[in-house]
C-alpha cells in the first residue's frame, strides 16, 4: 500500500513540475503551427502590450513587443550579440543599438519622433540624451492603456 501511494505521489509531482515548466508556453496563444513556432501573450511590464516570441527547435530566436494599436514597440533577435530597436508609437525608430554579452556596446542611435537622428555614439555617452524621453514615452504608454 505504501509503495502504491509513494508511486502515485511521485508521478503527481513529476506532472506538476512539467506543468510549471511549460506554464509560460501554456499561458501563451500559439499563433503559428509551422516552423518557426510563434507564441503571443500579453506583456505584463507594459500594460496592454503584446509580446510575440518566435522559437525554432525549442530555442527562442526573436522577441517583439507591440503597442495596443498593433504598432511595434521593441524587437530583439537572440544571439550572443544582437541588435535591439525601440520604436515610438507612430512607427518611427526611437533607439537602436547592439548588445553583446548582456551589455550595450558599439554605436547606438537615438532619434526624435519625426525620425531625425538626435545623437549617436556609445550607449553610456548618449544615454542622457534619451533617458528622460524614454521614461516619458513609457509613462504615456502605461497611462493610455
Amino acid at each position: 500500500m505504501f509503495i502504491i501511494i509513494l508511486s502515485t505521489l511521485l508521478s503527481s509531482c513529476l506532472a506538476i513540475n512539467e506543468f510549471l515548466a511549460e506554464s509560460e508556453v501554456r499561458d501563451a496563444k500559439k499563433i503559428s503551427h509551422y516552423a518557426p513556432v510563434i507564441y503571443q501573450k500579453p506583456y505584463e511590464e507594459i500594460v496592454n502590450t503584446t509580446l510575440v516570441q518566435t522559437y525554432k527547435n525549442d530555442i527562442l530566436e526573436k522577441t517583439a513587443i507591440y503597442y495596443p494599436s498593433g504598432k511595434i514597440y521593441m524587437k530583439r533577435n537572440y544571439n550572443k550579440t544582437y541588435e535591439i530597436t525601440y520604436y515610438y508609437e507612430n512607427g518611427q525608430i526611437f533607439l537602436s543599438g547592439y548588445v553583446k554579452n548582456n551589455a550595450a556596446y558599439g554605436e547606438w542611435k537615438y532619434y526624435d519622433k519625426k525620425g531625425k537622428l538626435v545623437a549617436k555614439g556609445e550607449y553610456n555617452k548618449i544615454s542622457k540624451a534619451f533617458e528622460i524621453v524614454f521614461a516619458e514615452n513609457l509613462k504615456k504608454t502605461l497611462k493610455n492603456n
